[in-house]
């Protein structure tokens, strides 16, 4: 005889929206805000105020050799939750020689996870997936912009490139994602899987969806 009211389901988290150029982080740090991957091997991912793209501070991430696994060190931006409409995902990067990064979108929807958008860059070069690999400058800043229709991905994903002291952008377009199931934003990976002594910058990380129109 007991009247229940009916069941409510909460809704899903608002996607996580953030832009993050590290100036108030103090130098010698953590970054806060983001997932950190370590070993304590001679490894670190600490603020600095070497180098930057704007502003006085970025990111400093340092490879071992003497680390048990290659991915390591790694960021990780997580739980993101963006499940539909356009997103927008932009940073800056500054590599050596020896830098060896691999930046990925994934889905983790269904147990596993299916990677979306993805590049590399090694020696001195980048390669994106079944696209095209290219010569770029060490020691100087590089600009990525993404941008992805998660209610379309069969229709690829756009890449923008600026470097440093050039005028037009690179400019990638209609790249397939490497996993054809890949169809909503979860997390968002910069990992080094150098095995030698190296290290890279990152400053600017911007995350946010696009609106109608833009």
């Amino acid at each position: 005889e007991v009247e229940y009211p009916a069941l409510r389901i909460a809704p899903e988290p608002p996607a996580l929206s953030f832009r993050e150029d590290f100036e108030t982080e103090k130098s010698g740090k953590s970054p806060s805000g983001v997932e950190l991957h370590l070993e304590n091997r001679g490894d670190s991912i600490l603020v600095t105020d070497e180098t930057a793209f704007d502003g006085k501070n970025s990111v400093k991430i340092t490879d071992s050799p003497n680390l048990e696994k290659s991915f390591n060190p790694h960021i990780v931006y997580n739980k993101l939750n963006y499940l539909s409409g356009k997103v927008h995902n932009s940073f800056a990067l500054r590599v050596e020689k020896k830098t060896y990064i691999n930046f990925e979108w994934r889905d983790y929807s269904d147990g596993g996870y299916f990677t979306g958008p993805m590049f590399t860059i090694r020696d001195g070069r980048l390669t994106v997936p079944n696209v095209k690999t290219i010569d770029i400058p060490v020691d100087s800043w590089m600009q990525f912009d993404i941008t992805a229709d998660l209610d379309d991905t069969a229709a690829g994903w756009n890449l923008q490139i600026r470097l440093e002291g050039e005028d037009k952008p690179l400019v990638f377009e209609g790249i397939a994602p490497v996993k054809k199931d890949f169809k909503r934003l979860d997390w968002i990976g910069i990992t080094s899987n150098a095995t030698e002594s190296t290290s890279f910058y990152l400053d600017a990380f911007r995350l946010d969806a696009v609106s109608e129109g833009q």
